[in-house]
């Protein structure tokens, strides 16, 4: 419920860095009519948190599960910038 200029939503996703951006997306690619914001308090990314890490996408593991889910990742972050328009990444 809200006034003029209001807006709702159904997800909100607090923290657009690496994991929000990522459940945002996703979110919306398994109910398009969900309605999601992600809300980042920098919106050019230049000092979030995430790409100050020093981490990275870890593809050796001991559990299977982890490795799939880490190469699903490296080929998502190299698919999703051809698949997708600037203004949605």
């Amino acid at each position: 419920a809200g006034g003029e200029g209001s807006s709702s939503y159904d997800v909100a996703v607090v923290g657009g860095g690496a994991m929000g951006s990522s459940i945002g997306f996703h979110l919306k690619q398994a109910d398009a009519s969900l309605r999601v914001c992600v809300v980042e308090r920098d919106p050019t990314y230049a000092i979030a948190s995430s790409p100050l890490s020093v981490g990275s996408i870890r593809q050796q593991f001991s559990i299977e599960e982890n490795t799939q889910m880490s190469m699903y990742t490296a080929h998502f972050l190299k698919e999703v910038q051809h698949a997708y328009s600037p203004d949605i990444i």
